[in-house]
């Protein structure tokens, strides 16, 4: 259970880019809401230590997708170490994108897990392609409560 591996020292950090808020296609409302969900599906008690959500930041310009901070760039990454000494190489990046992978290789972080979702049936593919020709491991995953369950009992 993450409760559990929260209480043993870890510290859990959400990066997310929610572009279905930047462009307007959902408010912040919803992803208040979808995010709650999530937490309930996860057996997470609590709010993790960080979400950092880019659908708005002061740098950005009027085009959301320009900012560092949007995934695949590498800003929320670059603000976790400055200002919460994340250690890449005790850190582990779970995503449904390649583009979730990307910064995380690029901080050193050598646990990569890509989680299946039918809301990215292609993505799959483009992160073993990634994985074969950048030399990344990466570890694939179909269930999201259940691995994160067992990734952090095994850490």
């Amino acid at each position: 259970m993450i409760d559990s591996a929260i209480v043993n020292g870890y510290n859990v950090a959400i990066l997310t880019n929610q572009s279905v808020v930047a462009r307007g296609l959902s408010s912040i409302d919803s992803y208040i809401n979808v995010t709650k969900k999530m937490f309930e599906l996860l057996s997470i008690p609590h709010l993790p230590h960080l979400v950092l959500a880019s659908f708005w930041h002061p740098s950005f310009s009027s085009v959301s997708s320009k900012s560092n901070w949007r995934k695949p760039n590498i800003g929320m990454f670059d603000y976790l170490v400055d200002n919460y000494g994340m250690d890449s190489s005790l850190s582990l990046m779970i995503g449904d994108k390649l583009t979730d992978l990307q910064p995380a290789a690029s901080h050193n972080i050598s646990n990569l897990i890509h989680i299946d979702t039918p809301s990215h049936p292609d993505e799959k593919q483009k992160v073993k392609d990634w994985a074969r020709t950048s030399g990344k491991r990466v570890l694939f995953v179909d269930s999201l409560p259940s691995t994160v369950s067992s990734l952090l009992n095994s850490y």
